[in-house]
């Protein structure tokens, strides 16, 4: 077995892992052995064909999924349109929970039905070390849709509100929150994120002056959610942005209006 490994210098992490030879397996055309020319990793590494599995996705991705399952990692997606997609702001969809990879394909498949025609990409998580392990882009806009593939009524996956703002989303039960906003809060904290909250009035919002709410020290989705919500009341009729931190780099990774006045 010999599988590729993409690292990122920086962080001095591993971003990918792919099997791209097996015992007996096929390996590709190109590639004639080690000792008649220098070894190229791409050269035998899968390509993206016209074949699909039964439940519609590209047989490549029926691979890298059942590798990050059987690692223990999570599935997680996220699409953009073309506009989106040129300045890297990336969308979140609901995470697929299940082990299952039968179900996991499945919840795959129908959230690729429904963004047809945006770029889709597969986020690995790490849920132990709470970081992303992979991240590959599965669909892009003109693809050809998947046969086999269905829309997400027939499976446990729920497509996120296509709004980003909690104020225009459809709305979580039991929550003021859109279900896009509490899958954001998830899918920062997944990833080892802290959740912050910062407020302006009119005058203020117009200089940018933006003023820090209480902070929520938690790592817990429904008491993120609570402190959140609470923050909301307090400061109804102003502007409200969560900001997602990256405790470790000191930095912020999010910012997004979730109130308006």
């Amino acid at each position: 077995y010999v599988r590729l490994i993409g690292i990122d210098p920086k962080a001095k992490r591993r971003v990918c892992e792919e099997i791209i030879q097996k015992p007996g397996g096929p390996v590709s055309g190109s590639s004639t052995g080690s000792g008649s020319r220098s070894y190229s990793p791409y050269s035998s590494a899968p390509q993206a064909t016209a074949g699909f599995s039964s439940n519609g996705l590209d047989s490549s991705v029926d691979d890298l999924v059942r590798q990050l399952l059987s690692q223990g990692y999570r599935i997680g997606i996220e699409y953009a349109d073309e506009r989106r997609f040129r300045t890297s702001s990336w969308k979140s969809a609901p995470g697929i929970s299940s082990d299952n990879l039968s179900q996991a394909l499945a919840d795959l498949g129908a959230c690729l039905a429904d963004h047809a025609g945006e770029y889709v990409r597969l986020i690995g998580i790490d849920p132990k070390a709470k970081r992303r392990v992979m991240e590959k882009i599965i669909q892009k806009p003109g693809d050809t849709v998947n046969p086999g593939a269905k829309p997400s009524s027939s499976y446990s996956y729920t497509p996120s509100s296509t709004q980003s703002s909690g104020f225009n989303g459809s709305k979580v039960s039991g929550s003021s929150l859109s279900q896009d906003i509490v899958e954001k809060i998830r899918n920062l904290l997944s990833q080892g994120y802290r959740i912050g909250t910062e407020h302006a009035d009119k005058r203020r919002f117009r200089t940018s002056s933006w003023q820090s709410c209480s902070p929520i020290d938690s790592t817990r989705v429904s008491e993120v959610v609570e402190g959140l919500e609470t923050c909301l009341v307090q400061h109804s009729g102003e502007y409200v942005r969560l900001i997602g931190i990256d405790p470790k780099a000191k930095r912020r990774v999010l910012e997004t209006l979730i109130q308006k006045p």
